[in-house]
């Protein structure tokens, strides 16, 4: 109901398993490397994590950084692993 009223979808988010998904296939999400850096300073954005994705402030990249997920693969390939896991725990 959640990401029904606030997203608009009844779909969730599936960070963590697409983190996993990805050790599996890496070719299943497409990244860029990136200067990415967490803003200690800022009155609005102390904490967060900021991506330069454009490059304008010039940094070196510190990181690889998903920009694309091959979405229709993770989703067969994550029903697959929960369907196997569910047979083997029946």
């Amino acid at each position: 109901e959640y990401h029904l009223k606030m997203m608009g979808t009844a779909d969730t988010a599936q960070h963590d398993s697409l983190a996993v998904a990805a050790v599996i296939d890496p070719s299943l999400i497409q990244t860029r490397s990136l200067h990415v850096a967490v803003e200690t300073e800022g009155q609005l954005t102390a904490g967060m994590t900021v991506v330069d994705v454009d490059g304008v402030g010039g940094g070196t990249p510190t990181a690889d950084v998903a920009l694309g997920v091959d979405r229709d693969r993770f989703t067969r390939l994550l029903v697959d692993r929960l369907a196997a896991l569910d047979r083997t725990l029946t």
